[in-house]
């Protein structure tokens, strides 16, 4: 039986890209094939995709961590080229994953059940992730759980069908004529924990993230098409040139579009950060006297005092939307608030230490919240879920 030196000892061959001997190919093979090793294997793998320190991996390229990720999942290099890649990246890169796959491979040996205990959480009470849930308040007051309901008609408010499809979403379709009754407004709420799609009347999309609230008309009649935002959300807005769609923030932003994908964060307890990415299209951001045009690729961040143009990271933004938790530049505490709304857990730790420090890489919004601070705790960030009081703090010595 293959032992962890030596399996530490393949895997860095793998994700080098050098070539195995016959001999070593099978001794992993092997390994991968022992119970459910493979299995664990890619999952671990998957987790750690791969959370990194910016004071250490600031230079690394995306491009070259998902090559060499490829290569390691037994797949084809981009272009059928394998770029260098720094030997300290290597050994960042293998340091996550060799404690994976060594706690992967210590599950398969009955006569160490002590190094088991040791290097794996204890078995106790756990968050599950998020998922799709969200409240629908109707115009007359009515809430509607809509996580708890089955595909169908939900309500219908004058000539408006609002309806559930097979696949969650909920849909606005409008008759043939509008009427006064159609000048109502709707909200949906996601709750800490929660996410929800919706299509609104004239055909947008907006995925909305959790923590978030979504006020909408029920029929866009006039002569915009204006919603209002707390929290994030992602629009692919339906193009219509004689309606401008237009997004109000508490903060007194606006962002106005015809035909566009892009993604607002404006959450309350970050008065300061709102941000807006454009994916595609063109978009006005206006906030107070001051108006800036966005063109795909960029960003406008409202700091509270004007607003900041920059390039975006659109990969990163758009991360929670594909089920990920993405981390450019991010400090502790940004990354602990993220886990804090999707796990529905608050933070208690020293907001001063926490913001020494500076963070990017991915992790599945799919993980358990013990799992995802395993993740964090493997990368230096001392934080545990406190089962006594129901809150992450910063782990004892």
């Amino acid at each position: 039986m293959i032992d962890n030196n030596r399996l530490s000892e393949l895997l860095s061959k793998k994700l080098l890209g050098k070539e195995l001997s016959d001999h070593e190919a099978l001794q992993l093979e092997e390994w991968l094939q022992e119970n459910s090793n493979k299995a664990l294997y890619e999952t671990e793998l998957n987790s750690h995709e791969v959370f990194k320190s910016v004071r250490h991996l600031s230079e690394m390229n995306e491009q070259r961590l998902d090559e060499k990720m490829a290569v390691l999942r037994g797949q084809k290099p981009v272009n059928g080229v394998l770029r260098t890649m720094r030997p300290y990246m290597v050994a960042a890169c293998l340091a996550g994953i060799a404690l994976a796959i060594g706690i992967v491979y210590m599950r398969s040996l009955g006569d160490r059940k002590s190094a088991i205990a040791a290097r794996l959480p204890k078995q106790q009470s756990d968050r599950a992730p998020g998922k799709d849930r969200a409240i629908l308040t109707l115009a007359n007051g009515t809430q509607v759980n809509l996580d708890s309901i089955s595909a169908g008609q939900v309500a219908a408010q004058g000539s408006v069908h609002i309806v559930k499809q097979s696949n969650g979403l909920i849909a606005y379709e409008v008759g043939r004529t509008a009427s006064k009754d159609d000048l109502a407004y709707n909200t949906l709420h996601t709750p800490n924990a929660g996410q929800y799609q919706l299509r609104l009347p004239d055909g947008t999309r907006v995925y909305v993230n959790n923590a978030s609230d979504l006020r909408y008309p029920v029929a866009f009649n006039g002569l915009k098409r204006e919603v209002f935002l707390s929290g994030e959300a992602y629009f692919e807005v339906e193009r219509d040139d004689s309606k401008p769609f237009i997004v109000h923030l508490k903060n007194q932003e606006n962002i106005e579009v015809l035909g566009t994908r892009f993604d607002i964060a404006a959450y309350p307890d970050e008065p300061n950060a709102s941000r807006t990415v454009l994916v595609d299209g063109k978009v006005k951001v206006d906030f107070k006297e001051k108006a800036v045009v966005l063109k795909p690729g960029q960003q406008a961040v409202n700091n509270g005092k004007n607003l900041v143009v920059d390039n975006a990271n659109i990969r990163s933004a758009l991360a929670w939307k594909n089920g990920f938790f993405s981390f450019d530049d991010a400090t502790a505490a940004e990354i602990l608030t993220q886990l804090s709304r999707w796990y529905d857990v608050p933070v208690r730790v020293n907001n001063e230490s926490a913001q020494q420090r500076r963070f990017e890489g991915r992790m599945s919004r799919d993980l358990t919240l013990r799992q995802a601070l395993k993740i964090l705790q493997d990368q230096q960030l001392p934080y545990v879920y406190d089962e006594d009081s129901g809150a992450i703090v910063e782990e004892k010595k």
